[in-house]
């Protein structure tokens, strides 16, 4: 029988508060913080990718990114704790450092952290070919930030979840179908069409979800001649390589076709759907789309729904 005095016991004396370490140190390292890393790191990787080329990069860098390198290093230095003596590094310990892990380095190289075994998490986070965030990156970045689990809800799932809370916060709950419909149609937008599209009476789509799903054109999508080049296919814009325009689509049937394409003039202002919507609705339908066409069958009247 328990004394009256024992209670303490079960209070917060129970547990001491940490130390200094310890609250550096953060989480155990375990499979749960391999995953909170490896999204951290796939949302720093997909923000860095549109960062304003007008504006400086520099230290101290977006929190994020900070954060993503500080848990890096200290999962690094938990399971490599003699590897600051040798030469041949282990993980990333730079900002810089993790770009180029990155591009280089399968995410099942990173052996730094300790990834479910059940979950199928395979390829780089960057392209090597485009330096462009990996559908891999993409995919686990969304997750992260709508707090999704790896092997939750499809991601095509996700993305359309997110566009419709973007009308139920404009007031227009279920009213999605003309915006999905415009945005395959149309990835890829003129400043001028952006304003026509503001204030259609037909579609009658809310100005801030425009504003979420259209964004203006990074300037790494545009040649020395201010041109961009428009994926007829899947409907992207094309990434110039010294080898020619690339799709950033992993999926798309004309990724490797350097030649064709619809080209754009940056003097219209462009703007495009974003790469999530890109990548995860739009492509897929039009694509989809497309190899029935060959095939002389209609298109399914389905292939805009969850």
């Amino acid at each position: 029988m328990t004394d009256e005095g024992d209670d303490w016991l079960d209070g917060d004396y129970a547990l001491p508060a940490p130390n200094p370490l310890e609250q550096l140190t953060g989480p155990a390292f375990n499979e749960d913080e391999s995953l909170r890393i490896i999204g951290l790191v796939s949302v720093t990787v997909t923000r860095l990718t549109d960062w304003p080329a007008d504006k400086e990069f520099c230290n101290p860098y977006d929190g994020t990114a900070q954060l993503a390198v500080d848990r890096i290093c200290l999962a690094g230095l938990r399971r490599f704790p003699q590897n600051h003596r040798q030469g041949n590094r282990r993980y990333p310990r730079s900002l810089t450092d993790l770009l180029a892990w990155c591009r280089e380095h399968d995410v099942q190289e990173w052996d730094f952290l300790d990834l479910p075994t059940e979950l199928s998490i395979e390829g780089t986070l960057l392209d090597p070919h485009t330096a462009a965030p990996s559908r891999l990156c993409q995919e686990l970045a969304l997750r992260y930030e709508h707090h999704e689990d790896p092997a939750g809800k499809s991601i095509r799932s996700i993305t359309l979840d997110h566009v419709q809370r973007q009308y139920a916060e404009a007031g227009m709950p279920g009213g999605q179908r003309a915006l999905l419909e415009k945005l395959v149609a149309s990835p890829v937008l003129t400043s001028t069409a952006i304003a026509s599209l503001r204030i259609s009476r037909r579609l009658r789509i809310p100005d801030g979800v425009i504003s979420a799903c259209y964004v203006p054109v990074h300037e790494r999508y545009f040649d020395r001649r201010g041109r961009a080049n428009m994926c007829t296919s899947c409907g992207s814009l094309r990434i110039n390589t010294t080898t020619g325009w690339r799709c950033e689509i992993e999926d798309c049937p004309d990724r490797d076709w350097v030649q064709g394409g619809e080209s754009l003039a940056k003097k219209d202002g462009l703007y495009h759907a974003t790469r999530p919507l890109r990548e995860f609705l739009i492509a897929p339908i039009r694509i989809g789309r497309a190899r029935r066409r060959s095939r002389m069958k209609p298109d399914s009247p389905r292939d805009l729904e969850p």
